[in-house]
Order: C-alpha cells, then sequence, then structure tokens
C-alpha cells in the first residue's frame, strides 16, 4: 500500500464492506482507485478482531469477510487504493464518517466523489462539499443492479 496518494473518489468503512461483499468485488478492487482513512482501516480491523467466530449467513460474518477482503486488498503492494492519515483521529461511532470529514475539509480538491452508506453522513457530507464550494459528489455507497 502506498503512503498517501489520493485518489478521486473517498470511500468509508460501510461502501468497502458492501463492494467487497459483492459478486463484483475481484474486478471493482482491480480496475478502481480510491482512498480510505486510517480511522476506517482501523474500523475495518476491529470488524475483523471482534468476529473470530461469525456463524455462517450472519452479519457478524458479512462484516468480518468484507473488512477482511477490503484490508488484504489494502496491504497489497499492486494496490490502486491508498489510506491517508486523519489527525487529530475522530473516536466513537461514527469515528469512519468524521475522518472522511476531515480528511475533505483539508484536501477537498483531491476528490470527485464520497461513497458512504449512512445517510445522514451522507447529508452532512454534503454540506460541508457545499460550504466549501467544492466539486464532489457524494454518493450512496451501495451498488445498486
Amino acid at each position: 500500500m502506498a503512503s498517501d496518494p489520493r485518489h478521486p473518489l473517498l470511500a468509508d468503512t460501510s461502501s468497502l464492506i458492501a463492494v467487497a461483499n459483492t459478486d463484483q468485488w475481484d474486478v471493482l478492487a482491480e480496475s478502481v482507485a480510491l482512498t480510505t482513512t486510517n480511522v476506517c482501516k482501523h474500523e475495518l480491523q476491529n470488524h475483523v478482531n471482534a468476529n473470530t467466530y461469525a456463524p455462517e449467513g450472519s452479519r457478524e460474518q458479512y462484516l468480518k469477510r468484507g473488512s477482511q477482503r477490503v484490508l488484504d486488498h489494502l496491504d497489497e503492494d499492486s494496490s490502486s487504493w491508498s489510506c491517508v492519515t486523519v489527525v487529530p483521529r475522530p473516536h466513537g461511532p461514527d469515528a469512519g464518517e468524521e475522518s472522511l470529514k476531515q480528511e475533505l475539509s483539508e484536501h477537498g480538491d483531491s476528490y470527485q466523489v464520497v461513497s458512504l452508506l449512512d445517510g445522514a453522513a451522507r447529508r452532512s457530507i454534503r454540506r460541508l462539499v457545499d460550504d466549501h464550494g467544492y466539486d464532489i459528489d457524494v454518493v450512496d455507497g451501495k451498488l445498486h443492479r
């Protein structure tokens, strides 16, 4: 994983997990260049560690499998995915979304699209984008068929 390149797509934890759990994972992992934050990466690691014995078909298995796929891809040297460090690091249940807000506040000109699953987080990010006058699309992170 490269240290700090910023790709035009910024994604949160839930969006990454959703993509990793689709049939299109292999294609998307290899063809999309995206950026996430150290906080989202930490949330992914927490999902992997917390769900040691996730039952087949459970939400815990969905989180663990998706998180592990994303972490493995982020750690590949040839990956076109990057992880940027956000300081100070936010904490709490919305830390991932808050880290995206921090990243956009400091480096918004680097991004064209922000992908989030949470509706409230999308609205909050849209306000930030509007307040700063950035030309960024804020989208639902779910893949629609």
